[in-house]
C-alpha cells in the first residue's frame, strides 16, 4: 500500500515546486523551491508509511499474517485453514500467502515426512525493522 500513495513522487514534487514559485512571484523554480517542496514531500512519506506500514491491501493477507504473528514456529497450510474457519479455497489461500511472500512479509519451508507423502510446507511470519 505504502508504494501504491507514494508511488508518483516526482510529479508531485515538482508540482509543489511550481506552486512555491508562483508564490514568490517568479517564472523559474529556484533550489529553494525544490528544497521546501522535498521537505513537505518527506512529511507526507512518513506520514504514509506510519498510517499504512507494511499493509499489503488485501484482506485475506493481512487474516493470515496475523495468524502467523501469533505462531513463532509457523503454521502449515492445514492451520491456516482451520485459523480461517476453513471456509476459503486453496486459490483464495495460495494467492493471499503469494503476496505475503512477494512483499517479503512471509517465508515457507518444506520439511519432508518420514514415510510417504508430500513435504509439509510451513509458512512463517518475516518481521522487518522500520526505519
Amino acid at each position: 500500500m505504502f508504494g501504491s500513495v507514494t508511488a508518483r513522487a516526482e510529479a508531485i514534487v515538482m508540482r509543489l515546486a511550481c506552486l512555491y514559485a508562483v508564490l514568490d512571484r517568479t517564472f523559474r523554480i529556484r533550489l529553494e523551491h525544490l528544497e521546501a517542496a522535498l521537505e513537505v514531500w518527506r512529511y507526507c512519506e512518513q506520514s504514509a508509511r506510519h498510517i499504512f506500514g507494511d499493509s499489503t491491501g488485501d484482506a485475506l493477507a493481512e487474516r493470515i499474517m496475523r495468524a502467523l504473528r501469533l505462531q513463532p514456529n509457523g503454521r502449515t497450510r492445514k492451520d491456516i485453514n482451520r485459523y480461517l474457519g476453513g471456509n476459503r479455497s486453496k486459490t483464495e489461500i495460495d494467492q493471499a500467502l503469494s503476496i505475503l511472500e512477494s512483499a517479503g512479509r512471509a517465508k515457507m519451508t518444506k520439511k519432508a515426512h518420514a514415510g510417504p507423502g508430500r513435504p509439509v510446507e510451513r509458512w512463517s511470519a518475516v518481521e522487518r525493522s522500520r526505519a
